[in-house]
């Protein structure tokens, strides 16, 4: 079973005003459930999966934290721009949909946050890419703000 919270990705996960963070999320699930739980979000350190056991997962799902490995198929810039960013690099967008995404905060994102207060708001032009199709053609700042894991690793340990 997968823990997907509102950090993961996940087009299938469903975090609207009643999402759960993953310190209430993951305890409650493993009490729950008598197979192996794998959390996912917002891991990207050894200290991450520390926490991950500790709170009743027996793996957990890392996604972009392996972007910025040397065997991903992504522009040099991008992997740069995901090692140096710190807590604050990043923003939730499309709550007001109940379909959360946290994405990196650049200029695309934050056009899309200013949209969403706006009644009536389309945002095609922005989600859709077309701002940053040739990636490392701009800096990462205004590269498109979603991304698409070229790789994903699973770590089992229990």
């Amino acid at each position: 079973m997968t823990d997907q919270r509102s950090d993961s990705t996940s087009r299938f996960r469903r975090n609207g005003p009643g999402s759960r963070p993953g310190l209430v999320l993951i305890p409650a699930a493993a009490r729950k459930v008598q197979i192996p739980l794998i959390a996912s979000g917002g891991f990207a350190t050894g200290s991450g999966l520390v926490a991950a056991f500790a709170l009743g997962a027996s793996a957990v799902n890392m996604g972009t934290r392996f972007v910025a490995s040397t065997e991903a198929p992504v522009h040099q810039n991008v992997k740069d721009q995901i090692v140096a960013n710190d807590e604050r690099a990043t923003q939730l967008v499309f709550r007001e949909f109940n379909s959360t995404a946290r994405v990196a905060r650049n200029t695309i994102s934050e056009e899309i946050a200013r949209r969403s207060a706006q009644p009536g708001a389309t945002f095609a032009d922005l989600a859709s890419g077309a701002r940053g199709r040739v990636a490392g053609s701009r800096p990462a700042t205004e590269e498109r703000p979603r991304c698409r894991h070229p790789m994903s690793l699973t770590v089992l340990t229990r």
